[in-house]
This record gives structure tokens, C-alpha cells and sequence, in this order.
């Protein structure tokens, strides 16, 4: 009876020195970073829906913390590096690292080999148009447009379009500059909003935003005019022009009242212009693959365990797992994909290194969006370095992801003292540029629409298209 007392007091005690060491290595994992990987060991973290693939365009050194992209007229890529993130949390200083990159393709295997820097000594670029052969940029407090004028693949001429945006809070300047099909370009400014002049037209009254986006036509100087707001980072639109934005919790938000028609009445009031059509809810939860970082374990146990737990939602009191960084939402349009992926929105979260689809369902005069994947997030990674930020649809109909390459993505604004000083936040010299294309999909060299005709829907197989079945939501 004694002796097996002992024999069960022994096995409970290797049982329990078990537990604690696997609890301490499972501790250490979560709280000690792997490191950078290489652009194929990345690769290899990847998980993506079946019958789709992930291919590597393009890395660093020929990309840097790439946080926005567009392709001109020659399949050319732009793509604007935000260098000095995060600057503190604000836009503002003498901050000056900001790049916007050129990245060609030479031999048209989908490999973008050369790079050059087009424009450099910006502050921080979170956008870039074509257009009339140069290139709108929005680098706050300013819209500007860069040309090359003799060639060379090197802006030489710049011309502020707009300035007096906001500058306060780095991760709602102005962005994403997005041409829409009644010829107006449209941007988004956050919050941080601003009273915006135009040089060409200095005897104008001021815009005055307050929390509004804004459109402008950029042969019209001082056409620009304040449009119906409540995004945060990306600005998207179906192919009838429903306007779709986001904020960091508030994945998919659909413009309802858009601003010129509330003008016409300025004694109306409205409590929103948009709404949060998630069917999931904001802040909804993401089935995350990659460990929880150990200073995120550390940040949510102290709110959890400290005086003002009350004040923080449910979901800021867990490392992860929930949706709290969403950001660049796209509509997909093109037919690349199979029917299944029209009336798609993506958005890319990249706190948990992730990329989450929803499907648009019309529901009365507006959208409701519904979780696409039931158990898996349409791309996701177990590489904590892996921050997808921004998302673009290509000339082929591929999805093009930019990878923000870094350790921590946080802005110092929401991280205690002692925990931001362990943490490196600054730009590591890396970045990545991914295609998610459909298994068995074969690159084709880009047809340059400076060298298309009238027959040019007939001349190429990868031609730009839309959903043959548009659906008119409300009355715009």
C-alpha cells in the first residue's frame, strides 16, 4: 500500500516537472522571435485555399517596406516605401526616407528583376496613380504628381497639387488614391483630416475635411471637394462604384450617404454616412496561424490583470486572434479566378499575419458581407515577420500582396514604455511583393495599353474585365 502510494507520488511528480518544462519551452516560443526568413523560407509558411498558389515578384534589396502599389500603362510597377514608419505614431518631423520605386519586368516571366528608385526624399508616400504618363502621389501633407520628363525611369519634375492634410497620426494620413469611373480621383484621410489649399489657386477658400475623404480632378486645379469618410487605411470600389473603406477593428464599411448629396442640404444633420456591413461583427475573430509574439502576451495581461480592465473590449484583453490592424480592403473584379471570387472583398490584417475574404450579399438598399472561409482565412502565414499591408489587383486578374517584412508593425502610441523600448521598430531594409494566382496558372508577358488598338479585348487573353453580373445597391 505504501509502495504504491510512492510508485503514484513519483509518476504525479514526473508528471508535474513534465508540465512545467513544456510549459517553459511552449513560454519561450511564444516570446522569443525566430528571426528574418528568407523570401523562399517564407514562402513555406504559407497557407492558402486549395487550388491557389503563392509566387514571389519581388524582394529585397530591389523593394523596402512597400506599403502601396499601381501599374501604369507599360505594366510598370510603382510602389511607394514608407522607410521612416513609425516615426512615433505621427506623420509629422523631418522625417525624409520615403521612396516611391519602379520595378520593371524585362523578360516577362512575372519576376520584377530591375529596380530603380523613382522618387526619393518624400516623407511618408501611402499611395500612387498613374496618370498622363506620370504619377499622382499622396505623401501628407501633400498630393503631388511626379514626372519623368526625360526617360530615364527617374522622376525630374514635381508639382504639389493639394497640401494642408493632417499629419497627426501616421497610420491615417492621406492614401490610396483611386481613379473611379466618373473621372474623379477619390482618396482617404482618416481621421486626421485638414484645411486644404491648392498652390494653382491660392485665392480659394480652404477645404475643411473633419474626418471626411476627398475626390478632385487633377486637370481642374481647385476642383478638389470633401467626400463622405469613415475609413482609416484603403479605399475600394465594385464595378458599379459602391464605395467600400475600413478602420483598424472595423474590417468592411460600406459609404451609404455620399457627401455631395448631403451638400445640397446643409442644414440636414446625419449620425453616419457609413456602415459597418460585416455580418461577423467589428473586431470579429481570425483563425490565425502564427504563435502570439511574447510582448502582446505581455501588453494583454497587464490589461487584463490591471485597474482599467473594464475599459478595454473583450478582445483587446487576448494577444491575438481578432481583427485589430484591417486594412486595404479590394472588391475583386477581374476573371482570373473563378465565379466563386466575384463579389469577393479581401482585407489584410497584419497584426495576425493574415489576409480575411468576405462575400457581398445585397440586403435591402446596402451590402452585408459574410465570412467566406469557415475555419481558415484565405492566406495566412505562421511567420510573425509576415505583414501583409496592402493588397492590389493586377492587369491578369492575380492578387498582389505587399509585405511590410518586419518584427513589429505596432505603432508606439498603443505600446507601454518598458515594452516599446525592447522592441525594434524601426524599418529592418526588407520587403516583399507577393501573386496569388490559381494552381497551374502560367505568367504571360503584359501587353502594354500604349500599344493597343481598337481590336485590343481581342488582341490578348488577359485582358482587364468585370463581373458580367453588377449589382446596383442603392440609389447613387
Amino acid at each position: 500500500m505504501v509502495n504504491s502510494m510512492m510508485h503514484k507520488s513519483f509518476f504525479i511528480y514526473l508528471f508535474l516537472i513534465g508540465f512545467c518544462l513544456l510549459a517553459d519551452r511552449a513560454q519561450s516560443q511564444e516570446t522569443k522571435s525566430p528571426g528574418a526568413l528568407s523570401p523562399r523560407e517564407e514562402l513555406a509558411t504559407f497557407r492558402t485555399l486549395k487550388g491557389f498558389k503563392v509566387e514571389l515578384v519581388a524582394s529585397e534589396p530591389d523593394v523596402v517596406d512597400p506599403v502601396a502599389m499601381c501599374f501604369d500603362e507599360r505594366g510598370r510597377m510603382f510602389v511607394c516605401e514608407m522607410v521612416g514608419y513609425p516615426n512615433g505614431g505621427v506623420a509629422k518631423g523631418e522625417e525624409k526616407r520615403g521612396r516611391v520605386r519602379m520595378l520593371t519586368d524585362a523578360d516577362g516571366d512575372g519576376v520584377y528583376e530591375k529596380s530603380v528608385i523613382f522618387a526619393d526624399g518624400l516623407r511618408f508616400p501611402t499611395g500612387a496613380l498613374p496618370w498622363k504618363g506620370g504619377l499622382i502621389v499622396t505623401v501628407a501633407p501633400d498630393i503631388i504628381f511626379l514626372e519623368d520628363t526625360d526617360g530615364d525611369g527617374k522622376a525630374d519634375k514635381k508639382r504639389i497639387l493639394y497640401t494642408g492634410f493632417g499629419l497627426d497620426n501616421i497610420q491615417q494620413i492621406v492614401n490610396t488614391p483611386t481613379y473611379g469611373l466618373d473621372n474623379w480621383i477619390y482618396a482617404v484621410c482618416g481621421a486626421s483630416g485638414g484645411s486644404i489649399t491648392c498652390p494653382d489657386k491660392p485665392d480659394a477658400a480652404p477645404v475643411v475635411l473633419r474626418g471626411r475623404g476627398v475626390r478632385f480632378k487633377p486637370d481642374i486645379p481647385g476642383s478638389l471637394e470633401p467626400t463622405s469618410g469613415g475609413g482609416q487605411y484603403g479605399l475600394a470600389y465594385d464595378d458599379v462604384q459602391h464605395w467600400f473603406v475600413n478602420t483598424n477593428s472595423q474590417h468592411l464599411r460600406q459609404i451609404v450617404l455620399p457627401d455631395h448629396y448631403l451638400r445640397r442640404n446643409p442644414y440636414m444633420t446625419v449620425p453616419a454616412v457609413s456602415l459597418d456591413i460585416s455580418d461577423h461583427g467589428a473586431a470579429c475573430k481570425l483563425h490565425r496561424l502564427s504563435p502570439f509574439e511574447g510582448w502582446r502576451v505581455e501588453r494583454t495581461t497587464r490589461r487584463k490583470d490591471g485597474p482599467d480592465a473594464k475599459r478595454f473590449a473583450p478582445n483587446e484583453l487576448v494577444p491575438g486572434g481578432f481583427v485589430t490592424s484591417a486594412c486595404s480592403p479590394i472588391f475583386y473584379t477581374a476573371n482570373l479566378f473563378t465565379q466563386d471570387f466575384l463579389n469577393n472583398t479581401f482585407i489584410c490584417d497584419p497584426a495576425n499575419n493574415l489576409i480575411h475574404r468576405d462575400i457581398l450579399e445585397v440586403k435591402g438598399s446596402v451590402f452585408s458581407a459574410a465570412r467566406a472561409d469557415a475555419d481558415c482565412e484565405f492566406l495566412a502565414s505562421t511567420d510573425n515577420w509576415f505583414r501583409p499591408v496592402s493588397l492590389t489587383v493586377g492587369p491578369e486578374g492575380a492578387i498582389y500582396v505587399l509585405d511590410f517584412y518586419r518584427e513589429a508593425i505596432e505603432t508606439p502610441l498603443s505600446l507601454p514604455d518598458d515594452i516599446k523600448a525592447k522592441l525594434n521598430l524601426e524599418s529592418r531594409s526588407k520587403g516583399r511583393i507577393w501573386r496569388i494566382v490559381p494552381e497551374g496558372y502560367k505568367h504571360k508577358p503584359f501587353v502594354g495599353l500604349d500599344q493597343a488598338t481598337s481590336d485590343w479585348p481581342n488582341e490578348r487573353e488577359t485582358a482587364f474585365t468585370c463581373r458580367p453580373d453588377s449589382q446596383v445597391v442603392g440609389d447613387e
